[in-house]
């Protein structure tokens, strides 16, 4: 018979057995596009220099740094800025690519009368941008493991 004096024991363990989840598709995603923006960056720059330029080639100076940026800390947990500029910068890039990819459109006339290379090329274009603004929103909005630690 056990002692009825005798005080519980404990379940607890001195391990964490606390899981933290693994960014690893999202820090392999984050230098595939940080080799895809680098070599557009360098694009728009010697299009600005060069005199030949348009709205786009800054969005993509001024603009995707901040997204590189964003891409960074959430892949590597890392807090950049405040939470409160990204929730402010968010609508910002989503104006910025919506705005490139109305240009896009509108002045690629040869890429439109392909339809199916145009529908190919809008289809890839829309999948990483979701990629994108799905990633911008969690570390903007939702990443707690983040910014509360």
């Amino acid at each position: 018979m056990k002692n009825p004096y005798e005080p519980p024991k404990s379940d607890v363990t001195t391990t964490n057995n606390t899981t933290t989840s693994s960014r690893f598709v999202w820090k392999v995603y984050f230098f595939i596009f940080l080799c895809a923006q680098i070599i557009s960056i360098v694009d728009s720059s010697n299009n600005i220099i060069s005199g030949d330029y348009e709205l786009i080639d800054f969005t993509e100076v001024i603009i995707y740094p901040f997204v590189l940026i964003a891409f960074f800390g959430y892949s590597f947990k890392m807090k950049i800025f405040n939470q409160a500029i990204w929730k402010l910068l968010f609508p910002v890039f989503i104006i910025c690519d919506l705005t490139s990819l109305y240009i896009f459109i509108t002045t690629d006339t040869e890429l439109f009368q392909d339809m199916i290379l145009f529908s190919i090329t809008m289809l890839i274009i829309l999948i990483l941008l979701m990629i994108q603004y799905m990633l911008l929103y969690f570390y903007s909005f939702t990443d707690r493991e983040t910014w509360e630690n």
